[in-house]
């Protein structure tokens, strides 16, 4: 009967009973104060406290262990504190997958939605034109943050050649990178979460449609076949609603579980870099500020609304993940048009990534070049901004991929065969990449409200509500 407990419930020890039952506290706790009406965004707040306490106190209760959590499964005192983890981990896999599952619907149908819905007085090109624009200065002022701050600081100076299990990815050509976009078999694309296959998909059955209900004959049908997809995509946002109604509680686990994973030792071995990304992103949230003015939005409004997504991306580190809620927060605490919001955000999951193509690639690249003892050059600057907006090319939003684009940038100056040098920071890399994802989400959000107050679509009376 033991043995059962142990292997089928990863239940051994009372000390495993006790922080599950603290878990369910805490979930009982946040539940009283939604029902209390406090707000979403002091509840997304204590949520972080929570978990922050609840991941400390378990390492504490358990000495803080250096072993890596995956090893405690044989052991004898600490086996405990690998069964929370797996609890902890299962909770949060089926939160994400319940939002992954509504990634590709979302994009599909939205993206359908947001041409046949168009307004003919607003050229498809023209949204399109206006929000790559945004992604892309915005991710190269990011990227020149990145690096301007990894020269002030000297990351990177006097680090020991280590070796490390992650390895550069293979760049490919750019006829290849282009070829992929354009899938051979949407249903594995799909299947993939192929972003850009998708949205590349449904922009020729839109268009389609578009030429077809040009037709007397087809206008009928086109109508059905509106009413279809808007019907279809508001069950899809409905769902999204409820599944997002949990993350208050699965933020809880996903701060505790940071902790578990990576420890504090590796926090500390690499602080001085998980400082300055913490830094650059501040920054580009600071960039983001003033874009918001210069388009004459208040942006305190804009943080208070999107707190809760930002916190969502911070935890999840998945932009794709977040997407659902980034839409519902852009169209209805922001006033942004339907249209804008699905197609804008979509694309901001695979395209101009402030924080993962932004100022973690300028900043590690810096990394890499002072501990080599490169004399950084205006020339380097140039060509790591310039690599950085390329990397960001058809990167999906998913936790960890900012690698691939880390690999785009290094290989673009020529020291793959250095990227053992990376170790420190790619051990840490869940604690960075949480606050790179936060910066992406933010990023594609202002790019959507920048490119719908500039085409004249933006409700401001729900932004400044």
């Amino acid at each position: 009967m033991y043995s059962f407990f142990v292997n089928f419930f990863n239940i051994s020890s009372i000390y495993t009973l006790l922080g599950l039952f603290a878990l369910a506290f805490i979930f009982y706790l946040l539940k009283v104060l939604k029902n209390a009406g406090v707000s979403n965004g002091k509840i997304m707040a204590l949520s972080l406290i929570f978990g922050i306490l609840l991941g400390y106190s378990c390492l504490y209760l358990a000495n803080f262990p250096h072993q890596n959590i995956l090893s405690l499964k044989d052991s004898t005192n600490l086996r405990p504190l690998y069964e929370i983890y797996v609890w902890f981990k299962f909770i949060i896999v089926m939160f994400i997958s319940f939002l992954k599952l509504l990634i590709i619907p979302i994009i599909f149908f939205g993206i359908i939605r947001v041409i046949i819905n168009l307004d003919q007085n607003v050229k498809f090109k023209n949204i399109f034109g206006i929000s790559f624009s945004y992604l892309m200065i915005t991710t190269a002022i990011a990227s020149l943050i990145g690096i301007t701050l990894a020269i002030v600081m000297q990351v990177g100076s006097g680090t020991i050649n280590q070796t490390t299990t992650k390895i550069i990815k293979e760049v490919k050509p750019l006829n290849e990178v282009i070829l992929d976009f354009i899938p051979s078999n949407i249903i594995s694309a799909m299947a993939n979460t192929n972003v850009l296959g998708v949205v590349i998909f449904s922009l020729f059955i839109a268009f389609g449609a578009n030429i077809l209900a040009k037709k007397d004959e087809n206008i009928k049908n086109f109508d059905i076949f509106r009413n279809l997809i808007d019907f279809i995509y508001k069950i899809i946002m409905q769902i999204t609603k409820k599944v997002i109604s949990f993350l208050p509680y699965v933020v809880v686990v996903m701060i505790a579980n940071t902790f578990l994973e990576n420890g504090f030792d590796a926090i500390i071995s690499a602080l001085d870099y998980i400082v300055l990304c913490y830094i650059a992103a501040i920054l580009t949230l600071s960039m983001h500020t003033i874009v918001l003015l210069l388009n004459g939005l208040n942006p305190i409004k804009y943080f208070q609304k999107a707190l809760p997504t930002l916190i969502m991306a911070f935890t999840s580190r998945s932009s794709s993940g977040t997407l659902p809620m980034t839409i519902s927060t852009l169209t209805n605490k922001f006033g942004v048009s339907s249209s804008n919001a699905s197609f804008v955000a979509s694309i901001s999951t695979t395209i101009g990534m402030n924080g993962c193509a932004g100022f973690y690639t300028g900043s590690a690249a810096v990394f890499l070049l002072n501990a080599l003892g490169v004399n950084i050059t205006f020339e380097y600057i140039a060509m790591i901004v310039i690599l950085s907006v390329i990397a960001s090319f058809g990167i999906a939003g998913i936790p960890g991929i900012a690698i691939m684009a880390l690999s785009v940038v290094i290989t673009g100056l020529g020291l793959e065969n250095n990227f053992a040098l990376l170790a420190t920071i790619l051990a840490i890399d869940p604690i960075i990449d949480m606050v790179r994802t936060a910066t992406n989400v933010s990023g594609g959000m202002i790019a959507s409200i920048a490119t719908d107050k500039g085409l004249k679509t933006l409700s401001k009376d729900v932004y400044n509500s």
